[in-house]
């Protein structure tokens, strides 16, 4: 995978005008863009990376209601998380050259 410093819109537009690929985007692009972390390349293809984590800190964002805020769920990550793995994640069998999600690594505790 290649990652940088750069934004995730910033990664988009050099994947799209300097690398010159057709890529498919998460929407709502304007959103979602914001949680790309890189690209990679995958036979002739180029495949957006998006970190999981970055996923469920834009759907909060999005589903976030003050006046309707879940006690059990006050910062509204669950809501985000089931959101993310029911509209998102299993959608991507249907999409032509599909995104990767990258999920974060976690240190085994018995290591």
């Amino acid at each position: 995978m290649t990652t940088d410093k750069r934004s995730g819109p910033q990664i988009l537009k050099h994947v799209v005008e300097e690398l010159d690929a057709v890529v498919t985007r998460l929407e709502p692009g304007a959103d979602f863009d914001k949680a790309i972390i890189g690209y990679e390349k995958v036979d002739d293809e180029v495949k957006l990376v998006y970190g999981y984590d970055n996923l469920i800190d834009v759907t909060q964002q999005l589903l976030s209601d003050p006046e309707e805020c879940d006690p059990d769920d006050p910062d509204g990550y669950f809501a985000a998380q089931e959101f993310v793995e029911y509209n998102t994640i299993r959608a991507l069998d249907y999409m032509p050259n599909p995104p990767i999600i990258k999920y974060p690594e976690y240190d085994d505790p018995e290591d």
